[in-house]
């Protein structure tokens, strides 16, 4: 950080040599409040994590990803960033034709998100096609032996405390765990050591235990502002229908997992995440159908329309194909 993130002083205008928020550079003479950036850091502690996974872990799989990730990364974020600013800087390629009466209604940051990630996913599903031997060869390393140290009870416990955390700090207002909890590793500390340690925990931090946050700010925005909600039918249709479905989805992956293939898996898995995190988006954005008035969110969500759709019979294409027997270990759930 102080190699590549300094000097900050707004007071006095001097900003680092390479930054990425607004400066004065660009605009002399504008009232800006730049923000403080610690991508230096992030940038040598991704170095060195790369480092020690290659040349003390000899881990090849984990090391390609790693560069894969960044190859990836970087390729969509400044081809999103091009097609943002191409339309800032060429408005007149945009006016003409058929694409002229939809220009006006596209949002173009979130034209440069979506490109982003578009990109930088495509880049990381080639990384791991490419590399799928490895992982099957990490797979096959581990096989099947029981790696679930915890009881239960004891991970049933540790969920109860770790999304009452969460809750608390997505819409309390706890000054102490909030900068106990915006640090995020504190945050991130339980679900990593409980899908370690347990059986129902990836499955609880996949689905509920992300769901339940989105869920509940979709929920506060839509009896804080949008009118076409009433009380019952917002606590119905976006918390409660979630994440009952998000629970029962996952105790019922937890259970299937000595038994289904990853494909199998996947193809289960990806289309349920898909439409109901689109749902609620949608639902939080006040359901800007294509029939309807355009707004600046409908072009957005039309392309997630697609993606998801697509999405959804690419993997039941794939599920077809992947319902090789896989064996079963002694394993018995506690």
């Amino acid at each position: 950080i102080a190699l590549l993130n300094e000097p900050y002083h707004p007071n006095a205008q001097q900003l680092p040599a390479i930054y990425f928020s607004d400066d004065w550079y660009w605009e002399p003479g504008a009232e800006l409040s730049p923000r403080r950036e610690l991508w230096g850091g992030l940038l040598l502690a991704v170095v060195a994590l790369a480092w020690y996974v290659r040349g003390v872990r000899h881990d090849r799989l984990a090391f390609r990803l790693a560069l894969v990730g960044f190859v990836a990364g970087g390729l969509g974020f400044a081809g999103g960033q091009c097609l943002q600013a191409a339309h800032a800087w060429n408005p007149q390629w945009f006016a003409q034709g058929w694409f002229a009466s939809v220009a006006p209604h596209i949002n173009w940051w979130n034209m440069m998100e979506i490109t982003f990630g578009a990109v930088f996913a495509s880049g990381l599903a080639l990384g791991l096609w490419c590399n799928r031997d490895l992982i099957r060869h990490e797979f096959d390393a581990v096989g099947d032996a029981d790696s679930c140290t915890w009881s239960s009870l004891q991970e049933l416990l540790l969920a109860v405390v770790h999304v009452a955390a969460v809750i608390v700090w997505s819409f309390g207002d706890e000054a102490a765990l909030g900068a106990f909890a915006g640090m995020a590793y504190p945050m991130i500390l339980i679900p990593l050591v409980g899908s370690a340690a347990g059986r129902w925990w990836p499955y609880l931090v996949l689905l509920p235990v992300v769901i339940i946050p989105i869920a509940g700010k979709t929920l506060k925005h839509a009896l804080g502002e949008a009118l076409e909600w009433n009380a019952l039918s917002a606590w119905l249709g976006l918390v409660v229908l979630p994440v009952t479905i998000a629970l029962a989805a996952a105790a019922f992956f937890a259970r299937r997992a000595l038994v289904d293939t990853s494909g199998q898996f996947a193809s289960r898995a990806l289309p349920l995440l898909a439409w109901m995190y689109f749902g609620l988006n949608y639902s939080f954005f006040e359901f800007p159908w294509p029939w309807q008035a355009w707004t600046g969110r409908t072009p957005s969500g039309l392309i997630f329309a697609v993606c998801a759709t697509g999405l959804t019979l690419g993997a039941i294409y794939y599920g077809r194909t992947c319902q090789r027997p896989r064996a079963v270990s002694n394993f018995e759930p506690n």
